[in-house]
């Protein structure tokens, strides 16, 4: 008898745990399925098309070559490269100033978008970065140090390392379409997305000494204490930038990898350019 129910109870004991192991497995994949098709989305969501590939390309070709070199406005080609990064992170937050340096051809290009999709290419920019903020959580009342750690976060999660096999400024919007860039396109994204967050920002280019690597970051103009600890400069006007502290952001880490003390020691700035 007492056998009997010991077997009873532990018949009801696995048919318990097999209930237990069913729903946990339905809901794992029902999670799992969501997930994908969340996913799925935002890259249909951010993927461009040939129309827009097409107009970077273009954008850049006038921006490099049709610009005369004897202007006095680049010092040398590291600084006119960032230049060219910080003006698509302009041009993808809406910031239209391409004639200002020179680009006296911008108005055509932009003209030939419109008349071929109907809106203005730096408006379906905009909308692209959006999009991305606000699926990686930014809420308007966020701190910086918030904001900060959550686009940080979706663009590790999201963005990929990919090495250039020539160099090529990317847009923000490219680097999304294509879910991969190397430290320059990780750097334009990332200072766009901030700068669009409300977070005045700056890319930078580094050299190490005795060595032909190079890397680029975001910098951002901000006294919040709470990123304390992350190394930073004290005054960059030297460089063109406004006063006041500088923070180095690494745009391919999360915000607890940020605080690397070796950085200085590394990594010497060689220029910058506010977005």
């Amino acid at each position: 008898m007492g056998s009997e129910m010991l077997s009873k109870a532990s018949l009801k004991l696995i048919i318990i745990l097999l209930v237990i192991v069913i729903i946990t497995s339905n809901l794992y994949w029902k999670f799992t399925d969501d997930s994908i098709q969340a996913n799925n989305q935002m890259m249909i969501t951010l993927r461009m098309n040939n129309t827009v590939s097409d107009f970077y390309q273009d954008l850049r070709d006038v921006y490099l070559w049709n610009m005369p070199e004897s202007n006095g406005i680049f010092e040398n080609a590291t600084k006119r490269n960032l230049n060219l990064g910080a003006n698509l992170a302009k041009h993808d937050i809406g910031i239209i100033n391409w004639s200002s340096f020179g680009c006296v051809n911008w108005n055509f290009t932009e003209t030939r978008y419109f008349e071929y999709t109907g809106t203005h290419s730096y408006d379906d920019a905009r909308a692209i970065l959006q999009f991305f903020i606000n699926v990686s959580g930014v809420q308007s009342n966020d701190s910086v140090t918030e904001i900060v750690e959550k686009i940080l976060w979706k663009v590790h999660e999201y963005i990929t390392y990919s090495q250039d096999i020539t160099y090529r400024c990317i847009s923000p919007w490219e680097t999304l379409s294509f879910g991969s860039g190397d430290c320059d396109n990780f750097s334009i994204l990332v200072a766009a997305l901030f700068e669009l967050a409300g977070i005045d920002s700056a890319i930078a280019s580094y050299y190490q000494q005795d060595s032909d690597y190079g890397h680029a970051t975001v910098l951002i103009h901000s006294d919040d204490v709470s990123l304390n600890g992350i190394p930073s400069y004290s005054n960059l006007t030297v460089l063109g930038l406004s006063e006041g502290k500088w923070i180095i952001i690494d745009p391919q880490s999360t915000i607890e990898e940020q605080h690397d003390s070796t950085f200085f020691s590394k990594w010497h700035i060689r220029a910058a350019t506010d977005v």
